[in-house]
């Protein structure tokens, strides 16, 4: 088995076109929140209404009533505060901390699409792979295709109560 790098880690696989499926009639906005505080607020997991007060781990109620599969892989990994991330080409995110580690699931991704997690860029294939990501540690993430001038990433991204041990412990089973 090959050693994986700590900060990122392999815990599972999910159906890649399934997900794609999912997504195919939903508005393309930089978040598109699945989870929230309540069914009648669709902005309320977007991260600059999130108020300091706010509890993420609140952020559990489903937002929409279609989406099956992306929906049983939420509950299959006990994810809370998911979203799709959509990430326009040559656009970054802010160097950031998060409260808590996160599941990321690539949907649409290339070689020109990366984070950079704690000084060290890092690439994710879209190859259905779950990866537990560190990413209390400084990070970004950067879609730098000029040449794809319409190339959007895609990415599942929920938050996880996953421990690193807990998360190596799934990495370890596949």
């Amino acid at each position: 088995m090959e050693k994986q790098n700590p900060k990122i880690l392999t815990i599972g696989k999910v159906d890649l076109e399934k997900l794609r499926k999912d997504i195919v009639d939903i508005p393309n906005q930089r978040q598109f929140p699945l989870q929230g505080l309540n069914a009648e607020d669709k902005d309320s997991s977007i991260s600059y209404d999130l108020k300091v007060r706010d509890n993420e781990e609140d952020y559990i109620v489903r937002l929409y009533d279609h989406m099956d599969y992306t929906y049983s892989v939420i509950d299959d990994f006990d994810l809370y505060r998911t979203r799709y991330m959509y990430l326009p080409s040559i656009t970054n995110y802010g160097v950031h901390k998060d409260r808590t580690p996160r599941i990321h699931i690539p949907i649409e991704t290339n070689h020109n699409c990366f984070f950079v997690l704690d000084d060290e860029v890092i690439r994710l294939p879209a190859d259905g792979s779950v990866y537990w990501v560190d990413t209390t540690l400084t990070h970004t993430f950067v879609n730098a295709n000029a040449h794809l001038a319409k190339f959007v990433r895609v990415h599942l991204i929920g938050n996880t109560k996953l421990s690193l041990q807990q998360a190596r412990s799934l990495a370890d089973r596949l």
